[in-house]
């Protein structure tokens, strides 16, 4: 039924976040249980997990794959698992890849997105993530400007450890370095 196969992803996808074992199964089961009763969202946010369930065990995440999901997400509505999609491919991807092919990875999963409104806060939750992962690494402390202005709205997200980030990134300023000796 979809309620299974809904469970099953969902559950595939706690597993995950735990780093628990039973996720990478868990979510083959979701999403053949998906594919059989024709649940989209649910063999969507299945095969999300299974990418990362499988970077948790040190293998690279297929950004491909990523991709297809994002663009199935926006080709059905479903813009929160896009939206959890992008997020995951971010904190997942920057394990394995250098930030010179990370961030056009990224990028190209935003403009797969389009002009895609905020849902449930994960908007602002990517934005300090790829500031924190991306811009300040690589020391792009003007791509800061535009979400430190936002100062009050980011200390206040509420879901997915944003207020860990926000207090990270709010905390950030750009080095001061003295003339070379």
């Amino acid at each position: 039924t979809p309620q299974l196969a809904r469970a099953l992803a969902r559950l595939s996808q706690l597993e995950m976040l735990a780093g628990m074992p039973s996720a990478e199964a868990r979510a083959g089961e979701a999403i053949a249980v998906a594919r059989r009763v024709g649940d989209v969202h649910a063999e969507l946010n299945a095969r999300a997990n299974l990418v990362v369930t499988r970077g948790n065990r040190g293998v690279p995440p297929d950004m491909t794959e990523m991709r297809c999901v994002i663009a199935r997400a926006i080709a059905t509505g479903d813009a929160l698992e896009a939206y959890r999609c992008l997020v995951n491919s971010l904190w997942t991807a920057q394990a394995f890849l250098p930030h010179a092919r990370l961030a056009p990875e990224i990028e190209t999963l935003r403009e797969i997105m389009g002009p895609l409104p905020g849902v449930e806060g994960l908007d602002v939750y990517f934005a300090m993530s790829y500031a924190l992962l991306v811009d300040i690494p690589s020391g792009r402390w003007d791509r800061l400007e535009p979400l430190l202005v936002r100062r009050e709205e980011l200390l206040s997200v509420e879901p997915y450890g944003a207020r860990i980030l926000s207090r990270d990134l709010v905390g950030s300023q750009r080095p001061s370095f003295g003339p070379a000796r």
